[in-house]
């Protein structure tokens, strides 16, 4: 049975009536339901439950009966629906009741008018904003280039304002002024660039503006006030940057008129000097990291650091002059070989040292770099002298004082392929080099290579190893061949380490009677570190884990070697001898540890006083008539006696027998 309309004075749906479509009361929202109550008029609406109204008192489009569907040849076909009311719709009509109750729209309370009034008023007033905003960005907005020339014609420029040139890239307003010569100059500019960006100048220095894009004409106006209106302070940094400015550009004028004049020769001392001066100013407006220098400066400045690097460091810290750092100076004269600045530098240098001073000690030494080409600072690095290609070996060659604490690296050679036929041409260029600069080299030293021995024997006129030889600069004067003891040391312990029992024995014999053999076992060391590893108070304080059991890379410090080669660690061992293990090997162990440390403590006398302080005898400088050459000379016959021994395990290398062998010949006669 249909729902009958609950309007007052309706009988739509009523028994004898005709069917009509009915509407149910919305559940909400609470405005739209207290619409529809007030519409109905009818006492007690509020309380009944379900309230249903017919479609004759809605308005025929607030009544949807229909609903159309896009079909795929582009037409609409129009569907009959089920009557359903918008979402907004309200009672309007109410037949047969009086003509108030009805209305074309929704009944308003009184107390709602004058809000809704003023909603509208305000509604019309932004509309008319709104309007009036859109015509005025039709006449004066500006999106291109060719929109900000047109409407100039049309708006017009302040007084004095001028055109002087536009294209496609930009467009430039300028005000010319009289200055007191009664010439014309332009005292303010304005730039605006294809994209609108604007950059305004005054008295020819650019000054920060308001707006950096202008996007509408009336802004023209503001910006050209702006500019007119500004003050530029004489100290401002805008004025002392336009100010040097002018004075690079007078002072290359100057140097181009130099240049290519005809006495150009004679002014060379005057354009070398505004050339320093050029740099100077062109640098004081940049930051030190972003700085570069002109030949001029650059030699200069090498020239003052090779003379007296303390002036120069001295000059480098005062602001008012910019120089390069010391680190592009090195580049300019670290190139590989003995170059003439490097050879002016040191003839500086040795001017100031006495005649003991003068007396140099040459060590050679080589570097294993990875085979390959680098760009960096403008050039090409790592290509070898001879023969051409990658370096794989870098030789340096450094000289030391024998009475001084001075020393300088002379020169550093790359090379693909060494041999000692390669070598002995230019460690002969070297000596003959520093000889040249007032030096005088007394010792060749290097490590216990076997090419470097070879070198040795090339510079001896029978090509056999010897420790003194006629200098290759003076037949008179001797040249003493040594190897360096810091190699050697550290090769002893290496090949101590290389043994291949378990323990690293060395069988070596006694100092006291060589017909005796005794063993140094490297094994004891590690129980020695072990055992005292969780002790407080230790029997050997400088063992180290890394000294017991260096890796590769470990095996070349000296300073863990010389760890093992301890007056501590050779006292501990005795001491375990007599109470704790009670083994021979441990006293012998550390008879080898002492035989090796005092030789150390002779070869490495590097200060007058240091026998004194450690109250070590073999510490303090050796003398003519000294009694440590008998004990070098002993050392040299052991070490022959132990080369000899039938067994060929427990020995050193051939090439470290013969390098200690060497040296210990060689310190004698030096």
């Amino acid at each position: 049975m249909p729902n009958r309309c609950s309007a007052p004075g309706c009988r739509s749906n009523y028994a004898g009536e005709p069917y009509t479509p009915v509407f149910k009361l919305p559940n909400g929202p609470p405005d739209l339901v207290n619409r529809w109550h007030r519409a109905l008029s009818r006492e007690g609406i509020r309380d009944l439950k379900n309230v249903f109204v017919c479609s004759k008192h809605f308005l025929d489009e607030e009544i949807q009966t229909s609903f159309s569907i896009h079909q795929l040849d582009g037409t609409y076909l129009e569907v009959p629906a089920k009557p359903k009311l918008q979402k907004d719709a309200v009672p309007r009509f109410l037949p047969g009741c009086p003509l108030h109750f009805s209305s074309s729209s929704d009944t308003i309370p009184p107390r709602f008018d004058r809000s809704l009034r003023e909603q509208h008023l305000i509604d019309t007033t932004i509309n008319e904003s709104l309007l009036q905003y859109n015509q005025d960005k039709e006449l004066f907005q500006i999106t291109t280039l060719e929109d900000l020339v047109s409407k100039t014609k049309h708006s017009g420029l302040p007084n004095h304002w001028l055109v002087w040139s536009s294209d496609d890239n930009s467009f430039n307003l300028l005000k010319p002024s009289i200055t007191n010569n009664s010439l014309i100059a332009i005292r303010c500019s304005l730039t605006i660039t294809e994209t609108l960006h604007t950059m305004g100048f005054y008295e020819g220095i650019r000054i920060p503006l308001s707006l950096t894009q202008i996007n509408d004409i009336r802004q023209l106006n503001n910006l050209l006030k702006e500019i007119e209106n500004h003050s530029a302070p004489t100290n401002s940094p805008e004025t002392f940057q336009h100010h040097v400015r002018e004075a690079t550009g007078s002072i290359r004028k100057a140097i181009d008129s130099l240049s290519t004049g005809e006495e150009s020769g004679n002014q060379q001392p005057l354009l070398s000097s505004l050339q320093f001066i050029l740099c100077q100013l062109d640098n004081a407006l940049i930051a030190k990291t972003m700085r570069r220098y002109n030949i001029e400066t650059l030699v200069l400045s090498l020239k003052c650091q090779l003379i007296s690097p303390v002036c120069y460091g001295y000059l480098q810290s005062l602001d008012c002059l910019s120089l390069p750092h010391l680190s592009t100076l090195k580049r300019l004269y670290s190139n590989f070989g003995l170059d003439s600045e490097f050879t002016n530098y040191l003839k500086q240098s040795v001017t100031q040292f006495n005649k003991w001073e003068r007396n140099v000690v040459i060590q050679m030494d080589e570097i294993h770099v990875k085979s390959t080409f680098t760009y960096k600072g403008g050039k090409i690095i790592g290509s070898s002298l001879n023969p051409t290609g990658p370096a794989k070996t870098v030789f340096a060659f450094m000289i030391s004082s024998l009475s001084k604490r001075w020393s300088s690296i002379v020169c550093l050679l790359p090379c693909s392929s060494s041999s000692a036929e390669v070598l002995f041409p230019i460690i002969k260029d070297v000596i003959r080099d520093v000889e040249a600069c007032g030096l005088s080299v007394h010792v060749l030293c290097t490590d216990n290579y076997p090419m470097n021995v070879n070198i040795f024997k090339l510079f001896s006129p029978s090509r056999l190893l010897e420790h003194i030889i006629p200098h290759p600069m003076d037949s008179n004067r001797p040249l003493f061949l040594l190897s360096d003891f810091v190699h050697i040391i550290k090769s002893i312990r290496n090949n101590w380490l290389n043994q291949i029992d378990y323990n690293k024995t060395f069988t070596y014999p006694d100092f006291e009677n060589i017909q005796v053999a005794s063993t140094a076992v490297f094994e004891e060391i590690r129980k020695l570190y072990k055992s005292d590893q969780h002790s407080v108070a230790k029997l050997a304080p400088r063992l180290t884990s890394k000294a017991c059991w260096p890796s590769t890379l470990e095996r070349q410090n000296v300073s863990l070697a010389l760890r093992i080669f301890d007056e501590s660690t050779a006292a501990a061992l005795n001491v375990s001898y007599q109470s704790r293990y009670h083994t021979s090997t441990n006293s012998q162990t550390a008879d080898f540890i002492t035989i090796i440390c005092n030789v150390w403590k002779i070869f490495n006398i590097n200060t007058p006083n240091k026998g004194i302080l450690h109250k070590d005898e073999f510490s303090v400088p050796l003398t003519y008539n000294d009694t440590r050459f008998m004990f070098l000379q002993c050392v040299v016959d052991w070490s022959e006696c132990w080369r000899v021994m039938p067994d060929k395990r427990g020995k050193l290398s051939p090439q470290t027998f013969t390098s200690f062998r060497h040296s210990c010949i060689a310190l004698p006669s030096l």
